[in-house]
């Protein structure tokens, strides 16, 4: 569909058509007296276009999701339509394919669909669990607060994630350094060392042995170590994809003994600050398991919460069921 650029005054409105800028003027308190194309209109439109098309491979991240929902609830909670507060929306946010995604959103609602169903259509920015906490929100008459909540739920998540991230780049660090240095005492020096063994004509230890040979394979024969670990790389992969490799590999983690608690304690956090969230929003708690279950990233504890989920079913309290 091509956008043309409309003038407003000094500045300048894009647009599908005059009766789209028209509504959109309008829904902004503008009163409308004469529209016409800008100079060069063409011109910004093929660039939008080009941006559009660039920024549809690029992923739509949780930070701008976060700061998206917060500013709806702003706008909601000082009585905004939600029509008009997403159109306000479109003309604040950077990100090009999220302010797309917002535009079809917009367009949806305007139709007469609910704001959860038309996010639905767009799980790559909108998840299930985001979904159903708007779903629930629409259902009880509390949107603003929903999204509110869920405002606060998504910059804890965020602030949980770059605490991780930020903890483990020391020791990655540490991995990088120490590689990149086994790589040059391999390449580098221990050939220079072996012309001295071999000239002293003295018999060398084994492990002096397996080392030489070592350092004689990684400099000659350096170009397959990386389709090694790309050809390993695939097959770990495909591997974790699997139900059943998924499920070994999360009961692996969990048995580690560091990293075991760690995870168990990052998933625990995630479960009941998930769970508060969406029961204080007015989501059934049989309902509230459910979704709780599909954001657990280990599969292991999630397959507990079905049984958690069945016996809450049949009447048992949930503070008293161990797993």
């Amino acid at each position: 569909r091509r956008q043309r650029q409309m003038c407003i005054r000094d500045r300048t409105l894009s647009a599908e058509d005059e009766r789209s800028a028209v509504r959109r003027l309008q829904n902004q308190g503008y009163i409308p007296i004469r529209i016409h194309a800008a100079e060069g209109g063409s011109e910004a439109a093929r660039s939008r276009l080009t941006k559009r098309f660039t920024s549809f491979f690029f992923r739509i991240s949780s930070k701008d999701v976060m700061v998206f929902t917060t500013d709806l609830a702003v706008l909601l909670e000082a009585g905004m339509p939600v029509d008009r507060a997403l159109s306000v929306l479109i003309d604040l946010i950077e990100k090009e394919r999220l302010r797309a995604v917002i535009g079809e959103i917009l367009k949806s609602v305007q139709g007469g669909a609910y704001l959860s169903d038309a996010m639905a259509r767009y799980p790559e920015a909108f998840s299930t669990f985001y979904v159903n906490m708007v779903k629930a929100g629409e259902i009880g008459g509390v949107l603003e607060d929903t999204l509110k909540r869920l405002g606060l739920f998504l910059e804890a998540s965020q602030e949980l994630k770059g605490y991780i991230l930020s903890s483990m780049i020391y020791p990655a660090f540490l991995v990088l350094v120490g590689g990149v240095s086994l790589i040059v005492l391999l390449t580098f020096v221990i050939p220079k060392f072996a012309v001295i063994f071999s000239d002293l004509g003295t018999a060398m230890p084994l492990s002096t042995k397996v080392l030489l040979n070592l350092s004689t394979v990684l400099k000659n024969w350096w170009w397959s170590f990386p389709l090694v670990v790309a050809a390993c790389w695939i097959m770990w992969d495909r591997y974790r994809r699997t139900p059943g490799g998924r499920m070994r590999i999360d009961r692996t983690k969990l048995r580690v003994p560091v990293l075991g608690a760690l995870i168990s304690k990052i998933e625990t956090a995630r479960f009941a600050r998930t769970l508060g969230v969406l029961l204080r929003s007015g989501v059934q708690i049989l309902q509230a398991l459910d979704l709780v279950r599909d954001i657990i990233g280990n599969s292991v504890i999630a397959g507990a919460m079905k049984s958690v989920h069945a016996r809450v079913k049949e009447g048992d309290r949930l503070s008293l069921i161990h797993i």
